[in-house]
């Protein structure tokens, strides 16, 4: 019988990633449902439209969110990613202010401050399509860099410890020109015995001047 040797000092093998997994957005629980403009559709692949309203995710918490668990954190994985594409890029102007969809992680099914992750697009009032910062509900919104060229792709990643999270980075970039992302480094309030996932839609400027759509749009997410 051979001799067999082993390496005890070998790291172990990671664990292997899950598959990639569509969320279906009529399936979840939505708040500031007046922020949801009337042509919006939900499901595994969505139309947004964000209303000619003020709503927002700074300190008034009037933004409109779609929420919905995923489940826990699975055994052996710290880390989720959500990848959302952008089919049709909005057209409208929203006006003398800007409108957002953003990526959505919490752990509720609700908009609290300090809670959870956001990152995402923003419809400008110079009628550029940007990138908005990662930022937790409760902030001020922000963004830069123009895109150009759909469909417009994007990564968050959620860094967990036990059941907070720790970190969040939001990546994004289109199909002609480049991408840009950012990272918000501190730790969202609340335990995250579920993970909820889903979206946000707002306005900043009190009066819109019209409806922002958001079409053909599709979020995935893979735990690591």
């Amino acid at each position: 019988m051979p001799y067999v040797v082993t390496d005890i000092f070998a790291s172990p093998a990671a664990a292997p990633s899950s598959p990639w997994t569509t969320l279906d957005l009529s399936l979840g629980t939505e708040g500031n449902a007046g922020m949801k403009g009337a042509g919006t559709s939900l499901g595994a692949s969505s139309t947004l439209q964000v209303a000619a309203a003020h709503g927002s995710v700074d300190s008034g918490l009037d933004a409109y969110w779609n929420l919905q668990s995923i489940g826990a954190i699975p055994s052996g994985k710290t880390t989720l990613m959500v990848r959302a594409v952008v089919g049709t890029a909005p057209t409208e102007d929203p006006g003398a202010g800007n409108a957002y969809l953003d990526v959505f992680v919490a752990p509720a099914a609700a908009l609290a401050s300090n809670t959870g992750f956001l990152g995402g697009w923003s419809r400008t009032y110079a009628n550029n399509d940007n990138v908005s910062d990662t930022r937790r509900p409760g902030a001020g919104q922000g963004g830069c860099i123009n895109l150009s060229g759909v469909p417009y792709s994007g990564i968050m990643t959620v860094g967990f410890a036990g059941t907070t999270a720790r970190v969040a980075t939001w990546q994004a970039v289109d199909a002609t020109t480049g991408g840009w992302g950012n990272g918000q480094a501190n730790a969202s309030v609340g335990t995250y015995t579920d993970v909820f996932l889903g979206i946000a839609l707002s306005q900043s400027h009190a009066t819109p001047a019209s409806v922002v759509t958001w079409d053909n749009v599709v979020i995935e997410y893979q735990w690591v």
